[in-house]
């Protein structure tokens, strides 16, 4: 079963559309990350994964950082910010 909600979102104060899931034997949430420049701006679009929990997230938010942080929001949200420095990849 997929079920659909709104929530507003932070960043461009709309309402977006929240795909919520079921997959396994846990509930999937539509995780957001944002890579933020040097002056902590969101500069592209939000990759969007499903993931079981905030654990999950933040694990797969780690695989994403590169020079840049990442936000990681799950609807209206903020869940952690992960940086180059915590991984020792500082610019």
């Amino acid at each position: 079963m997929i079920r659909f909600t709104y929530v507003s979102d932070p960043r461009s104060r709309r309402a977006t559309l929240v795909r919520i899931g079921v997959a396994g034997n846990g509930v999937m949430t539509d995780y957001r990350f944002y890579s933020l420049d040097e002056r902590g701006k969101v500069f592209t679009a939000p990759t969007v994964l499903d993931c079981r929990d905030d654990d999950e997230a933040l694990s797969q938010g780690a695989s994403l950082v590169g020079n840049y942080q990442i936000e990681i929001w799950e609807g209206g949200r903020r869940v952690g910010t992960l940086g180059p420095e915590q991984f020792g990849l500082g610019h």
